[in-house]
């Protein structure tokens, strides 16, 4: 979902679009801001300049400056400024106006500062003058969100038994956990999606697609090698997927917190496995 990155080796070496202004420490080892925003603006046709290391309101009427002062003295031109902290709502607008009237309105503002995605949905809903948003603690991490009751930490991911290949002497089977509430689904599964998006059906891997419905899944490692077309496609491609996905999916469930959750549903064959593996199992306990 990110446009670009900031981390030059990721753009290199996945062949993705590198973007970013300047960190607050490079302003620091100057004497001046002033001296910090000209050495960049001299040192870039076109320049980024972050304003808050200081005072945001000071640091943009100086950007102002120093970007007419590049435009008309080097030819270079100021396509961002930067805000990293304070009220971004407020300090956006307050900004915006002083490019504006310094005849910088092609000037594009960037936020960042710990921001997640709750926080770029409420200053899109308010429509402050933001262009683009710097993400990074919150899209490495998943911090979540106590105010919004959104789970926090590291993406986890937990392996559970669902299917036995077979070996000499023995057959293929499913295989499932007991375990009350989390007792698992047995064997290799599907989901198959309706084209009218009423739904997902999850169903075993055998069954055949219901009619209407596309499957979602596909194989991606088969011992242990990438089959096509993973092995082949690169980050951009894998972008571009997903903004088709995300462009497929209905306006409702686009949003943070949809007013009503999609359908998911098991279907009768593998309900009926699962009764009767638990039933076996029950059997068999001692």
């Amino acid at each position: 979902g990110c446009a670009s990155t900031s981390l030059l080796a990721a753009a290199h070496t996945y062949d993705i679009p590198s973007s970013g202004t300047m960190p607050h420490a490079m302003v620091e080892v100057f004497a001046s801001e002033t001296a910090a925003f000209e050495a960049v603006a001299r040192a870039h046709p076109r320049f980024r300049l972050l304003l808050d290391t200081y005072d945001p309101i000071n640091g943009a009427e100086l950007a102002a400056r120093v970007g007419n002062w590049a435009r008309d003295s080097l030819g270079h031109e100021l396509v961002a400024v930067r805000l990293d902290s304070g009220d971004l709502d407020d300090l956006s607008r307050r900004v915006r106006r002083i490019l504006d009237d310094a005849g910088l309105s092609a000037t594009q503002i960037l936020a960042s500062g710990d921001l997640d995605e709750w926080a770029i949905s409420a200053l899109v809903a308010h429509q402050a003058p933001i262009d683009g948003f710097g993400v990074g603690t919150a899209l490495v991490n998943g911090i979540g969100s106590l105010t919004h009751h959104a789970d926090g930490g590291a993406l986890g991911g937990v392996y559970k038994l669902a299917w036995v290949g077979a070996t000499t002497g023995a057959t293929s089977r499913p295989a499932l956990k007991l375990a009350g509430a989390k007792t698992t689904w047995p064997g290799i599964k599907q989901v198959a999606r309706s084209a009218a998006f009423t739904g997902d059906v999850i169903l075993s891997a055998a069954e055949a697609i219901p009619a209407g419905h596309a499957p979602l899944l596909r194989c991606a490692i088969r011992a242990g090698e990438l089959l096509p077309p993973f092995a082949q496609g690169s980050v951009a491609e894998s972008a571009a997927r997903a903004r088709e996905d995300l462009a497929a999916l209905p306006m409702i469930y686009r949003d943070l917190v949809a007013p009503q959750p999609y359908p998911v549903r098991y279907s009768q064959w593998l309900q009926e496995e699962k009764a009767t593996a638990i039933a076996e199992l029950g059997q068999a306990a001692p």
